[in-house]
């Protein structure tokens, strides 16, 4: 008996050991056939024109949420989007120079009473209404006709870069909420600068 109780224990480790690792096995092939959806914020184009000697902004940005900012905006909670937009003139010899610095803000509420989102344009009040989180996000990443500046603002013989950048505003969050916000990289949602030089 003093021989075969190791012998016994190394056989029940060896079983343990075997299933723990068809488990882990289990659950990678699990999260390869049901990959966690994509989540963030991406610029795909954007381009500002004159018009009138003002400049206005058109752009295509497309927006994923994780499960918990979507499980939070389908109880109740509204989300605020900034789309953050600069211009910085280019200087050889000196620091460059954000010579315009603006901020579109949006918000999006899902209303359960109508099972409806809407879609707040902040800068101008508007309201729009829609049946679907597709069509509600589709019409948030359209922006065009975006005034900007009026050409005397700046010199359009100097050398301007464009950028614009959109991002989820944690401040904008009840109170309750933003500490787990911080916190948690799925409510970290923020784009990448996209960047392109102003022409005139």
């Amino acid at each position: 008996m003093v021989f075969i109780m190791p012998v016994c224990a190394r056989y029940n480790r060896s079983i343990i050991r075997f299933f723990i690792l068809l488990l882990l096995l289990q659950a990678g092939f699990s999260q390869a056939e049901n990959p966690k959806p994509a989540s963030g914020f991406k610029v795909i184009n954007a381009a500002v024109h004159e018009n009138d000697k003002s400049f206005y902004l058109d752009a295509n940005i497309e927006y994923w949420f994780s499960s918990q900012v979507l499980e939070a905006l389908n109880n109740g909670v509204p989300l605020n989007i900034v789309v953050e937009i600069q211009i910085i003139e280019q200087r050889k010899f000196l620091w460059n120079r954000t010579v315009v610095d603006l901020s579109q803000y949006y918000q999006i509420q899902y209303h359960a009473l109508t099972r409806q989102y809407v879609l707040r344009d902040l800068n101008s009040g508007k309201n729009y209404n829609f049946l679907t989180l597709q069509l509600t996000l589709s019409s948030l990443g359209s922006i065009s006709q975006l005034p900007l500046f009026v050409t005397t603002q700046i010199d359009t013989d100097l050398d301007f870069q464009i950028r614009i950048k959109p991002y989820l505003d944690i401040e904008a969050l009840p109170s309750p909420l933003r500490p787990v916000a911080y916190l948690s990289p799925d409510w970290q949602l923020t784009g990448k600068w996209y960047s392109w030089p102003l022409t005139n």
